[in-house]
């Protein structure tokens, strides 16, 4: 038995099939001002507040590091994998169109200093005795745009590292 007629279905699930396809696949609505900025902080907070549990159960109260190396582990295991997970977290959101580049700027920002600075020397990157905090332009770019706690995460990290050994 021959089926007639085949290919003009084929042809139509095909176009149907491409045309569900296009699109940006970002359906979502954008977040208010105030949604962006509430959602942000929370991410830039809850990043902190994991860090510094951390470094309080690795370090104790006084946050003594001992040696570079445990530095290096904790920056490594702890700071490097939490400021990755924000970002990204940072990244999926979708900021009002008002706010669109700057937040895009901001991230951008966050996501190289990452990325260029602290991956690749996450003690010296991280310790208060560095000269200047990778994260310096992008705190602004968030105190800008009213995300206080994203703009204070680095100083936080960074204070977490007070007791680092070239600190003594």
């Amino acid at each position: 038995m021959k089926v007639r007629g085949a290919g003009p279905v084929v042809i139509g699930l095909v176009a149907v099939l491409a045309l569900a396809g296009c699109g940006d696949g970002n359906d979502e609505k954008a977040l208010s001002q105030q949604e962006l900025v509430t959602q942000s902080n929370q991410i830039c907070a809850d990043a902190a507040k994991r860090i510094e549990q951390e470094a309080k159960s690795r370090f104790g109260a006084s946050q003594d590091v001992g040696s570079v190396q445990q530095l290096e582990t904790f920056a490594t295991k702890i700071v490097v994998p939490e400021y990755d997970k924000a970002v990204d977290r940072l990244e999926d959101l979708k900021a009002p169109k008002e706010e669109a580049g700057d937040f895009q700027d901001f991230v951008s920002k966050t996501r190289k200093a990452l990325d260029d600075d602290v991956k690749g020397n996450p003690v010296a990157s991280l310790s208060q005795v560095s000269a200047q905090d990778p994260f310096l332009e992008a705190n602004r770019q968030a105190q800008r745009l009213g995300l206080s706690e994203c703009a204070s995460l680095s100083q936080k990290i960074r204070a977490s590292a007070d007791g680092s050994p070239g600190k003594r």
